[in-house]
């Protein structure tokens, strides 16, 4: 809870506003099980003392009291109602400290939904009112939320600045107890940028300031990402990480905060063939989702369901539940989630033979990849057109301002004249320029995303043929790409299966169970190459990586290439050269 201090100017009645403090303790206590009478009873408290009398803290205290509460009870459009009331009217007298708290708290609720643009409006508008030269709780909150959001938006340089100068912040005035968040927001940073040390370091310095503080709930997520940390590469640490924030805090009050916890538990039940207790995990989370709205949550554990049952070859169950989430999924307008469960659907016809079914949904799902990038074409064009027609509008208003000025000045002197005819020109040449640089971005915007629609129609029976060199693909980044494609690249990245010069497209699709038209599709999609070439991606950075060592500077290349998987001297040279665009000797 912020602290702010008083500086209403109005006198209070005394006995009110005690009321309303004693009160509101035990309104946070009833907040938790029972939202409807924590609200109800702080109604009652605040008409003995009316909003407009009481001192600016205890304004914030309500404001902080009536939103969890709404929260609580999914009524999080009247909490927002109630925030933006109170950030856009404040009456005289009044300091800027309840402005402050409800900006920050609309920014951060809507960095949570993913509203990225009105978040950093709301940002905006709160680092206005601080004072340049003071150092305050809130502002050092303002700058972790700011650094949550460009972390979030990929700005992650931008986000550790935020990050540290909150951290220097809350050090300064010895609020330790506030670095907790901080600390997770910048762990998760630098897991983003693959920087494991520092991401590991700041994890740990979070899980010590929580438990510190009896900080439960951040506690909570600071475990719950130190499971996901070590999910791949320490299976074991990630299920004592995650056992523990799961018996953390009672299900019943903390359904919600815990259900992702379970929800990763469950896939590691999954992973160690655990069924089970990965089905019961699953189940627990789709009865929280679906009680409490959350549809990401409910196609992700019928999904997860839907992979229980196929891993224990109950075909008919796994099919089932597909089928269900698909629907679910249609009806709430989530396209994408709804092309991966068919293409689940697809697998499992085709894998009881009933072809005809899978060629059916085959057609559902390329319709509906179609629509997905005839949309991210409208919206990017749509997009390159706002921002033309703003900078339009914003120079045509700077151009018509300075006209204004320049008659004005016109009549003072001969000298002016001059000066106010360069100034319009220069900006009217500003004008034209930035118009022009707008026009070529959106035909070139328009030609991208063209081409990346022909290219998607066409790859699905696409053969590896001669390809300009292009650079080495990026490493996988959570959150941007599918989950059958996350588990292909885990799957490469963990077995390292291009070791083997004698690889087949047949033996991957029968590790994973995927089938070879959607492995094909997904490297296409977010590799943009043929499973040959991605192959040789893979094996391509094994040698650089054994060019590299000191230890293999006496090796012949050859020797090199063929221990990284490279069946022949020419295979290997081709590739080398298509993928990287220079001579294998040129990295020794």
């Amino acid at each position: 809870m912020a602290c702010f201090t008083s500086c209403s100017s109005k006198k209070t009645d005394k006995q009110p506003t005690e009321k309303l403090t004693l009160g509101s303790k035990k309104v946070r206590l009833l907040t938790s099980a029972e939202p409807l009478s924590a609200m109800r009873l702080l109604d009652s408290l605040v008409q003995a003392a009316p909003i407009e009398t009481l001192a600016d803290s205890l304004v914030v205290d309500y404001l902080e009291l009536k939103t969890n509460a709404l929260i609580k009870l999914d009524m999080r459009d009247s909490a927002y109602s109630l925030m933006k009331r109170f950030q856009s009217q404040i009456s005289p007298g009044r300091s800027n400290a309840v402005k402050i708290y409800s900006g920050i708290w609309l920014s951060q609720q809507l960095t949570n939904d993913g509203k990225y643009f009105l978040a950093r409006k709301y940002l905006e508008e709160t680092y206005t009112l601080f004072d340049k030269k003071t150092q305050s709780f809130e502002k050092a909150n303002a700058l972790n939320i700011d650094g949550s959001l460009l972390s979030s938006t990929g700005d992650y340089f931008a986000a550790q600045k935020k990050l540290l100068e909150a951290i220097k912040i809350f050090d300064s005035l010895g609020t330790t107890q506030a670095l907790g968040p901080v600390y997770l927001n910048l762990a998760g940073n630098y897991q983003s940028l693959n920087d494991t040390k520092l991401s590991l370091l700041y994890y740990r310095k979070a899980c010590s300031i929580t438990i510190a503080y009896n900080d439960s709930l951040n506690y909570l997520f600071a475990l719950n990402n130190l499971g996901t940390f070590y999910r791949i590469s320490n299976p074991d640490s990630a299920e004592c990480y995650f056992l523990k924030a799961k018996n953390l805090l009672p299900m019943k009050k903390y359904a919600v905060e815990t259900l992702p916890t379970r929800f990763h538990l469950a896939g590691l039940y999954y992973d160690q063939k655990k069924y089970a207790q990965a089905l019961e995990l699953y189940n627990e989370v789709l009865f929280v989702s679906q009680k409490h709205h959350i549809n990401s949550g409910v196609f992700r554990a019928m999904s997860g369901i839907g992979n229980v049952y196929e891993a224990q070859n109950k075909d008919n169950d796994a099919l089932r539940i597909y089928r269900e989430a698909g629907k679910l999924a249609a009806l709430s307008g989530e396209t994408p989630v709804y092309v991966e469960l068919l293409e689940a659907e697809e697998y499992m016809y085709e894998k009881s033979g009933r072809y005809k079914e899978a060629l059916t949904t085959q057609k559902t799902i390329r319709h509906l990849n179609d629509s997905l990038l005839a949309l991210d074409k409208q919206i990017a064009v749509n997009d390159l057109e706002f921002a033309y027609n703003n900078e339009k509008l914003e120079r045509k208003n700077e151009l018509l301002s300075s006209n204004m000025l320049l008659m004005k000045k016109r009549m003072h002197a001969n000298f002016m004249i001059l000066v106010v005819a360069l100034v319009s020109a220069l900006v009217l040449g500003a004008l034209l320029f930035r118009i022009y640089r707008l026009y070529r971005q959106r035909n070139s915007a328009y030609n991208i995303l063209f081409e990346k629609y022909r290219n998607d129609i066409r790859a699905a029976d696409t053969e590896e043929g001669i390809m300009p060199a292009v650079q080495l693909f990026p490493p996988l980044i959570p959150g941007q790409s599918s989950q059958t494609y996350q588990k292909l690249i885990e799957y490469f990245e963990s077995e390292k299966p291009y070791l083997n010069s004698n690889l087949k497209f047949d033996d991957v699709t029968g590790q994973l169970r995927i089938n070879r038209k959607t492995i094909s599709d997904l490297i296409q999609q977010y590799a943009g190459m043929s499973f040959n070439m991605f192959v040789n991606n893979y094996r391509i950075k094994e040698v650089l990586r054994h060019l590299a060592s000191p230890e293999l500077k006496n090796y012949k290349i050859e020797a090199v290439a063929k221990e990284a998987g490279f069946g022949s001297k020419t295979a290997f040279y081709k590739a080398f050269s298509q993928l990287t665009g220079s001579r294998p000797s040129e990295f020794r």
